[in-house]
């Protein structure tokens, strides 16, 4: 794991190669926090916490830097849409966790 964070141009290019698999396990792990009972809710959310933090970072990074490197108008679409997901995402987790 690097100590420094990427430029944004490695952002956008780790963002797009990772995107799909990434957002794949969140969604997978978003569904067995829903499914679940007892403790395990608490814990499920903090996996899905955990999970989404690399992708939303390279989100904010790259949206961050928006005008400092090259997006095509699909991956600007892609990562507004994904940063309103990984919202909801994030309020769905907290929102198990303060049970």
């Amino acid at each position: 794991m690097r100590d420094t964070a990427p430029s944004p141009e490695q952002a956008r290019r780790e963002y797009w190669k990772n995107r799909e698999s990434t957002i794949s396990v969140i969604k997978s792990a978003l569904w067995v926090l829903g499914s679940s009972g007892g403790i395990w809710p608490r814990h499920n959310a903090r996996t899905v916490l955990h999970r989404m933090a690399p992708l939303e970072n390279l989100v904010r990074l790259v949206l961050a830097n928006k005008d400092k490197i090259y997006i095509s108008k699909q991956v600007m679409e892609n990562l507004l849409e994904d940063a309103a997901w990984l919202e909801k995402v994030r309020a769905k987790a907290e929102h198990f966790l303060k049970r």
